[in-house]
């Protein structure tokens, strides 16, 4: 077994929010957007697509965060989990917040737009969704 590399806390957290909430989201993201919605029709802006969106999402999140998980444990000494996820979460917030601001955005352009108001319930679920399953994985 390989020796476990010691580094800072803040360099292990922004790797695993890295793989965990945005290279692999990415990668499921992309294979939902081109392969996925267009056999079932779900490209189009109706309720039903926007939930598949955001359950999607949610299920590339938590494929994200046990693959993640798994490396980060492999790969690093880790002294404090709960800095480590702690740190993670205010990283992958502030992009959930970035993402929030175009929804905002939207709010305030489009009036009662249902789409937008469920986008955003569907990021501000992620990040708990994020928190709570590193608990779970990464300990």
């Amino acid at each position: 077994m390989a020796e476990k590399k010691e580094t800072s806390d803040w360099v292990v957290a922004t790797a695993y929010m890295m793989i965990a909430g945005l290279f692999i989201p990415f990668l499921i993201g992309m294979i939902y957007v081109f392969a996925i919605a267009p056999v079932f029709g779900l490209q189009e802006e109706t309720v039903p697509a926007a939930v598949a969106s955001v359950l999607v999402s949610f299920v590339a999140l938590w494929l994200g965060i046990r693959y993640s998980a798994r490396y980060i444990v492999r790969t690093y000494r880790l002294a404090d989990r709960e800095r480590i996820i702690e740190l993670s979460t205010v990283f992958f917030g502030f992009l959930a917040f970035l993402l929030l601001i175009g929804d905002v955005q939207s709010f305030l352009n489009a009036g009662e737009n249902i789409y937008a108001y469920i986008d955003a319930a569907g990021i501000i679920a992620g990040v708990a969704l994020f928190y709570f399953a590193s608990h779970q994985y990464l300990e």
